[in-house]
Order: C-alpha cells, then sequence, then structure tokens
C-alpha cells in the first residue's frame, strides 16, 4: 500500500509557524526567571518565612509558564485535503457499522429503517460499506421493515450520491418542501424517491396494526415461536 501512494499528494500537510523573535523573548523570560529562582535559594537562609512562600508561588508559576511554552514553542497546523480522498478509494478499509435494537414499541421500526438509511447513504465506496442490525427483542415487524428498507435503498442511496443529500435520513430530508427553483430532473427523481418512501413508511404502518405478513411469507417461520426474552439466534 505504501509503494501504491507513493506516486499521490498527501493527504495532508503539516505548515509550520515558527517565529525566532517570539522564541527568544521566551528564552530571555525563561532565563529571568532562573535567576529570580536562584536568588532566592541563595538567600534563604536570610530572610524569614515570606521569602519561603514568595519561592514556592514563584516556583509553581515558572513551571506552569513552562508547560504553556513547550506546548507552543513550535506550533503548526495540519492542513487536511478532501479533495484528494478521490484518488485513494482503492486503499479505504471496509468499514462495518452495527446498530442495535430492543423494543419495536419504544423504538418504532420506521426509526430503525431511517438509522440504517442515512448509514448506508454516507460518502463512502459502497463495495467496502457493510451495515448489521442487532435485534434484542427478536421482532418480526423489525425485519419486515429491514427487508422493505432494503429495496428503498437502492433507490435511496443512488439519489443521496447523485445530488450530494446531506441530510440522509428520509424522514427528516423530506420534512422540507421542494424549492420551486429546483431543476426539472432532480424534481423529476425528487418526487420518486418522496413516493416509494411514503409507500415504505405505510407498509411498514400498515404491519404494525395487520400481521397476515408473517404467514404468507417462509421466511418469517423462524419468528413464529419466539419470545422477546427468550429466543434463539437467528441470522437473516
Amino acid at each position: 500500500m505504501a509503494d501504491s501512494n507513493s506516486s499521490l499528494p498527501p493527504l495532508w500537510e503539516k505548515i509550520s509557524y515558527e517565529s525566532y523573535f517570539l522564541r527568544a523573548v521566551d528564552l530571555t523570560i525563561l532565563g529571568l526567571l532562573v535567576s529570580l529562582l536562584c536568588h532566592r535559594i541563595l538567600h534563604m537562609s536570610q530572610n524569614d518565612t515570606v521569602w519561603v512562600v514568595a519561592f514556592l508561588c514563584e516556583s509553581c508559576f515558572s513551571f506552569i509558564w513552562l508547560l504553556i511554552t513547550c506546548i507552543k514553542w513550535s506550533p503548526a497546523e495540519h492542513k487536511p485535503y478532501p479533495d484528494r480522498l478521490d484518488e485513494r478509494v482503492h486503499d479505504f478499509p471496509s468499514v462495518d457499522m452495527f446498530v442495535t435494537t430492543a423494543d419495536p414499541v419504544q423504538e418504532p421500526p420506521i426509526l430503525v429503517v431511517n438509522t440504517v438509511l442515512s448509514l448506508l447513504a454516507v460518502n463512502y465506496p459502497a463495495n467496502k460499506l457493510a451495515c448489521y442490525v442487532s435485534d434484542d427483542g427478536c421482532s418480526p415487524l423489525t425485519y419486515f421493515s429491514l427487508k422493505e428498507a432494503s429495496k428503498f435503498a437502492k433507490i435511496w442511496v443512488p439519489f443521496c450520491k447523485k445530488y450530494n443529500v446531506r441530510v440522509r435520513a428520509p424522514f427528516r430530508y423530506f420534512l422540507n418542501p421542494l424549492a420551486s427553483s429546483e431543476d426539472s430532473e432532480f424534481s423529476r427523481e425528487w418526487e420518486i424517491t418522496k413516493r416509494e418512501y411514503e409507500k415504505l413508511s405505510q407498509k411498514v404502518e400498515d404491519a404494525t396494526g395487520d400481521s397476515h405478513w408473517l404467514d404468507a411469507d417462509d421466511d418469517f417461520i423462524v419468528f413464529s415461536n419466539t419470545k422477546p426474552t427468550d429466543h434463539s439466534t437467528i441470522v437473516k
């Protein structure tokens, strides 16, 4: 990987802001502080308690000043170049994202769906991105919602990447009406995507109140004899 990247420009650059004048001032102050402390030590026996207290305070001040000066001795800024990331897509590591849920009542499936959809639509190579959902409540409704969401993701993810959508959770994105000044192609795709999301939301809502879909699909047989607090591991 190092060889493949050797000819590519760096992703960041360190810019130093060294000032020899400020360093000379700091060294002068350091010399004065050391001289003062040495003077206190040499004449400690000739003075009273106030002298000792002054020495302790000056020592504490000198220590704090030295720490601060060491931090700012070589000021520098790290300037990133995110626009160069596109040249290194093949070197990106694979990323696994993990979403947990446990109760379809307190955590409605549509919220889990929006979380998953927003994660799948992040600005990252799709072939190096994976999202896993762990449902401790073993809810067939959550699984049904995720199956439907996976179909909608084939529309939502390309839409987000094509138009650089920043708000990637559909329920938040579609709260704002479409501006009348938008071009016709974007408006058409926006309307199509919104309709598909509304269909997805309606399916999830209908499934919440009617479980007939549970018996119509053999994929849900494994959920028939399970309980939220007592169930074996189901991997889908």
